[in-house]
């Protein structure tokens, strides 16, 4: 049954996106459309999907290889030698010499498949809107992305819902294997909405609400904490400046619906969900000394969190020089611990060292830089949406994940555009 209505869903959707691209010049949008809805399709299709088939490689694996590869063509070879690439390219190549101390070769091709993937998404999103302009390629963007909402809406109505791992609380996640690659993708759609805004208000503000819905369904704290960033931009700055326009209808009635959940919730839920929070500035923890004398209520904070990445810090101290350079290998953690590091700069701590985590740090720095440097339509909206994704990646690993990847190569991309000086503010 699910499975019929994933395809139908599938299909409808495809229909819907082939048809918006009447009138869009180049190879580049329709490309880019395509592979994110197919990424998104075979995601939810996890149970065929997410086995391995080739090398250790799942389908899921294999299909971002394939549009890694056919990208290379679709994209000029110029596009590749921006400088603004070199550190993603020195990130591989220390990646490739990391290797050397773990020998995990599945580890190092998923590696060097996720950051040509992202590199590949942002030029195709970075060369359609040199092309058609940013309304364009946004209302295409925000088209692919009805295709989750759609199997999320599907997923409450059949009652296809998943029980978080920690709590037991429920996740709506329209069929996706877990809350935290469902919630990236409505982070997306909340970003996507946020920078539609300026040119269709009310169908912008209709995809920002229905993004918050689609967050607060999909459960997963993490997410939502990162969402905060954009969300108080919208109310602070463009909900108050249009609180007399036509569009505060659509604000009125959101802000009572939520208001009523929360009525409905109560506040022991909302406790509930959030009492690590509480705990951490107001319980009687301390989690900054040694994790042997951590008590079992500080080691499950946060699901444990805090305890996982003394672990593995503790661990990556212990190594040789090489080690502490360049790392113990991709993917090294699963020869040391159970779980993964539920943090991307502890990760790459141990997994590429301080030359690794350094360039991921100057990477991001990079990328601010760029935020700032944009022109001021779009300039807050780019650098809160970049802060939300920091957030993200302090408490989770939104790069090991390709729905992550999308979403930091849409920042990435449109902050390159929306360089001043190198795009009217009107396009």
């Amino acid at each position: 049954m699910w499975l019929l209505v994933t395809l139908f869903t599938a299909i409808a959707t495809l229909y819907f996106i082939c048809k918006s691209f009447k009138g869009v010049m180049g190879l580049e949008i329709k490309f880019l459309a395509l592979a994110i809805w197919g990424r998104y399709v075979l995601s939810v299709l996890n149970e065929y999907t997410f086995k391995p088939i080739v090398a250790g490689l799942s389908g899921n694996a294999l299909f971002s290889i394939f549009i890694v590869i056919l990208s290379i063509f679709i994209i000029t070879n110029r596009a590749f030698k921006l400088k603004i690439l070199l550190p993603y390219y020195l990130l591989i190549f220390i990646s490739i010499i990391s290797f050397f101390n773990g020998f995990n070769i599945t580890g190092l091709i998923n590696f060097i498949m996720k950051w040509m993937y992202f590199i590949c998404i942002s030029l195709l999103i970075y060369t359609a809107l040199k092309k058609n302009g940013s309304e364009k390629v946004l209302a295409i963007l925000l088209k692919v992305h009805t295709f989750p909402l759609l199997m999320q809406l599907l997923s409450l109505l059949l009652g296809e819902v998943k029980a978080t791992e920690n709590d037991g609380s429920v996740s709506v996640i329209g069929g996706y294997g877990h809350e935290s690659a469902f919630s990236m993708i409505s982070l997306t759609i909340l970003l996507l909405s946020m920078l539609y805004m300026p040119f269709k208000e009310k169908k912008a503000i209709k995809f920002l609400f229905v993004s918050v819905t689609s967050l607060v369904l999909a459960n997963y704290r993490t997410s939502l904490l990162s969402a905060i960033p954009l969300l108080v931009k919208f109310v602070f700055t463009y909900a108050k400046a249009k609180f007399n326009s036509q569009s505060r209808i659509y604000i009125y009635i959101y802000i009572s619906l939520f208001t009523a959940v929360l009525l409905v919730i109560g506040w022991a839920s909302i406790y509930e969900r959030f009492v690590d929070i509480f705990d951490l500035f107001f319980g009687d923890v301390s989690l900054f000394k040694n994790i042997k004398y951590y008590s079992e209520k500080e080691i499950l904070l946060f699901s444990a969190r805090f305890y996982i990445w003394n672990q593995y810090i503790a661990e990556f101290l212990t190594g040789d020089f090489f080690s502490l350079l360049l790392g113990n290998g991709p993917n090294s953690w699963e020869d040391y611990f159970r779980v993964y590091a539920h943090n991307t700069f502890v990760s790459y701590l141990f997994e590429y060292g301080f030359f690794g985590l350094s360039i991921l740090f100057y990477i991001f720095i990079l990328n601010l830089i760029a935020c700032f440097k944009s022109i001021p339509k779009f300039r807050f909206t780019l650098v809160l949406g970049l802060i939300g994704f920091f957030i993200l990646n302090l408490m989770t690993m939104p790069l090991w994940n390709i729905e992550g990847n999308i979403l930091y190569s849409i920042l990435v991309s449109f902050s390159w555009y929306y360089q001043k000086g190198s795009v009217s503010e009107k396009n």
